[in-house]
């Protein structure tokens, strides 16, 4: 397998860098509390509360689980990838 060429390895790497910090700049402003109250099992209350934004809501970490699955399938499926036997 051809090994990466260096630019393209800083790109990735600060790609990387980038989304982590942005990622934690969204979590870190975003105050999540737990609270004591009593939950209300019907549908549109879960509903509600899982594409919520005001308090109670759960639209980031819903968000961020989404991206976390698309970017695992990406990967499996760059895995999966076989490439073509160099000739010689």
């Amino acid at each position: 397998m051809a090994k990466a060429p260096l630019v393209r390895t800083i790109a990735s790497a600060l790609a990387v860098i980038f989304g982590f910090a942005f990622t934690y700049m969204l979590i870190r402003n975003y105050h999540f509390t737990a609270g004591d109250k009593k939950f209300d099992w019907s549908v549109s209350k879960i509903g509600l509360q899982m594409m919520g934004t005001g308090d109670g809501g759960y639209a980031l970490p819903f968000e961020v689980v989404s991206i976390l699955l698309l970017a695992a399938m990406v990967g499996c499926i760059v895995i999966a990838i076989r490439s073509k036997p160099e000739e010689k």
